[in-house]
């Protein structure tokens, strides 16, 4: 209600009490008896200026949330062209999502402003390599994993999106790719939020130079959080594994340099790698072959234990020299993890296959829980607040 509405009503009420007062009076003086009416008339106007004065603070609560719809809609005005502005889009484009973005939030529980927000991933990385349909489809899958993992839905929708523009094998589409990541989170000791930080460190990209598989990368990480590896350290360890398995020396070294190490660090453990595979007698290139199986990186390990055992060392000069070559200190502990729960790793495999068949259950459920139909509804208010202040 605008406030020339309000001034108008307001106005209106005056008026009629003071009319109303002004005939109870004359009546007063033309008959005593209609004192009562009178009395009556000045009741009905008083009761009129009382009406008036409620509508005040009515359309004082109208014209806030008309300036809390306005911002809403501005600022989800501004998310969406930074689409443009900044990731690349066109304006067409934009103009196109804007709609589809707000029927979104209510589908899967989050704002618009939230959802416009976390499409700044999707279309930096993916413009002109994904269609505005695909990146709605990621975006509302990014949105379900968020969900089901009570994990952030930027750091989550960065997450997804990082994963596949990878390129990393072991999935095809938005959908498998989050069903996958969700069941790495079931199979080891952390959260989504952990997964998303170990994302971060771009362990799924180097995964992706040597061939390995997102499910091998998930099994080694499920493994090592089992065993009290916070799930961004095991990710950078992994890094460093799969750069001195499976590149040449030269190769690895850079990968490590790029990970932090310096040079009289890279040249121990890039030597100390060379040692171990010719005491072994296997190469960077049968590990890297071994690497690109479906659980590739358990299959390496275990492949280079099993040479250097057939190679006549015993248990513990096997146990030092692995850890000579993976460089000492917790990077080598975190393989010689690995190194003793093959098995472990074996079944952390199967886990994960197995519960990639399960997000559509895991959405179903997360629906029917009472939290997930109070964001339904507060995105129903979100999304209208937008229209009501467009």
């Amino acid at each position: 209600m605008s406030d020339n509405v309000l001034q108008i009503i307001v106005n209106a009420v005056d008026n009629a009490t003071g009319i109303l007062k002004d005939v109870g009076g004359s009546l007063d003086i033309l008959d005593a008896k209609s004192k009562s009416a009178a009395a009556a008339f000045s009741a009905a106007g008083e009761h009129m200026t009382s009406m008036g004065q409620s509508l005040i603070p009515a359309s004082l609560g109208v014209s806030a949330g008309m300036v809390v719809a306005t911002k809403a809609a501005i600022d989800f005005e501004q998310k969406m062209e930074l689409l443009r502005t900044q990731a690349g889009l066109t304006q067409t484009q934009v103009d196109g999502l804007k709609d589809k973005v707000l029927a979104l939030g209510p589908v899967v529980g989050q704002g618009p402003t939230q959802l416009a927000e976390a499409f700044y991933h999707i279309a930096s990385a993916g413009n002109g390599i994904w269609g505005t349909a695909q990146m709605l489809d990621i975006l509302k899958v990014s949105a379900q994993g968020a969900a089901i993992g009570q994990a952030n839905l930027d750091d989550t929708t960065y997450s997804l999106t990082s994963a596949l523009a990878s390129n990393v094998q072991g999935a095809k589409n938005a959908a498998e790719m989050m069903s996958t990541l969700n069941a790495i989170v079931g199979a080891g000791d952390m959260r989504f939020q952990d997964l998303n930080g170990a994302i971060a460190t771009g362990f799924l990209s180097t995964a992706a130079t040597f061939g390995v598989s997102v499910q091998s990368m998930g099994t080694a990480l499920a493994t090592l959080t089992d065993n009290g590896e916070h799930a961004d350290a095991a990710a950078t360890r992994l890094r460093m594994t799969m750069a001195l398995m499976a590149a040449p020396a030269s190769h690895a070294a850079d990968i490590l340099k790029s990970l932090g190490l310096q040079g009289p660090e890279v040249v121990a453990a890039t030597t100390a790698m060379t040692a171990a595979l010719a005491k072994a007698h296997v190469t960077t290139t049968v590990l890297a072959a071994d690497m690109r199986q479906p659980n590739g990186i358990m299959v390496a390990l275990k492949d280079l234990k099993t040479h250097l055992e057939a190679s006549g060392v015993s248990a513990d000069a096997a146990d030092a020299i692995l850890s000579h070559a993976f460089g000492g200190g917790r990077t080598d502990a975190a393989m010689l993890t690995l190194l003793q729960n093959l098995d472990r790793m074996k079944e952390k495999f199967t886990i994960i296959q197995e519960g990639t068949k399960k997000f559509g259950e895991d959405w179903a459920a997360q629906q029917d829980t009472a939290a997930q139909h109070v964001k339904t509804f507060q995105a129903e208010l979100d999304v209208l607040g937008v229209k009501l202040g467009a």
